[in-house]
This record gives structure tokens, C-alpha cells and sequence, in this order.
């Protein structure tokens, strides 16, 4: 990674004088992260299953399929992401991705046709199921070298409860 600007190294002074490690936090965000995926993953997914199908009179095939693709166009661009990462680091690349999700979302509550379709899938995959992950496992790896192992335990807790909350809130 090289950059011009180094003082990405330098730890500000509000952060030392806080009584707790600022990785926790960091921790937190990537917990969060974890837990904003879930439009990308396949369990909020499926809930919109059946009403995608009804109501554009599309087969289950197609639906799968589309979703297929999209998958596999997102981990074509899990390079892309991952270059923008080290470019741009994970502060930027969180936000660009929270904004990303968001539109992508609107992207696909107004979709009718089946490129529309593969174009959102595609987008929600790249975000929701790769990118989020990707940069929540760069923070803290930058954060944490003893335990981190501990730490994105702790980390993936967010995923955990994005499975278990999602379907429900989205089913309703």
C-alpha cells in the first residue's frame, strides 16, 4: 500500500485518552457492517421470492438464475473493490458502500425487467455479501494483531444477528 500521507499512522490524541481501546469501536462498526449486509444476502433474498415471481410473472429459474449471475458479476468485482480499498481505505469505502446500498435498494424495489433484475442482484451481492465483509475484516486486522481472531469473533456477531432479525422485519 502506498501512500503519500502517513499520518493515517498516527493514532489523534482524543482516541489515547480514551479509558478503552479505540479497536473496540472499530469492532462495533464492523459488526454493524456484518449486520447492514443482509440485503445482499441470500436470506433476505428468498423472503422476496415468491412475491418477485408473482407479481412479475417471472419463473423461479429465472429469478435463481439472475441471482446466479449477479453473484458471480459480483466476484468479478471483488478486485475492483478490494484495489479501491487499499486506494481509498476503509474509512471512504465504508461510506461509498452504505450510500451504494441504499440506492441499490431503490434500485430494487422498482425493478421489471430482467436486466434490471441481474443489475441489482449484482450490486446487492458486491456490497451486501462481499464488500462489507471484505472492509469490516481489513479494519480490524489493521486495529487488532493478538487477538483479532477474538476480535472479528466479536465482529461477526452482527451477521449473526442480521440472520436472525432481517427475515423477520423484511417479511412484514
Amino acid at each position: 500500500m502506498k501512500h503519500r500521507d502517513r499520518s493515517f499512522l498516527e493514532t489523534s490524541n482524543w482516541i489515547k485518552s480514551l479509558p478503552f481501546y479505540y479497536g473496540w469501536v472499530i469492532v462495533a462498526v464492523a459488526g454493524l457492517a456484518h449486520f447492514t449486509s443482509a440485503p445482499g444476502q441470500t436470506y433476505v433474498t428468498s423472503v422476496f421470492l415468491e412475491p418477485m415471481i408473482e407479481d412479475l410473472n417471472w419463473s423461479r429459474t429465472l429469478f435463481s438464475g439472475m441471482y446466479t449471475a449477479g453473484s458471480l458479476i459480483a466476484a468479478l468485482f471483488m478486485v475492483v473493490v478490494g484495489k479501491a480499498l487499499d486506494r481509498f481505505g476503509s474509512r471512504k469505502m465504508l461510506a461509498t458502500l452504505c450510500v451504494l446500498m441504499g440506492f441499490s435498494c431503490i434500485w430494487m424495489s422498482g425493478v421489471s425487467t430482467e436486466w434490471q433484475l441481474l443489475l441489482g442482484f449484482a450490486a446487492l451481492r458486491t456490497i451486501g455479501q462481499g464488500s462489507f465483509g471484505l472492509v469490516s475484516s481489513t479494519m480490524i486486522s489493521i486495529w487488532f494483531i493478538r487477538i483479532r481472531g477474538r476480535a472479528t469473533a466479536v465482529a461477526s456477531f452482527g451477521g449473526a444477528a442480521s440472520m436472525a432479525i432481517f427475515p423477520v422485519i423484511v417479511h412484514f
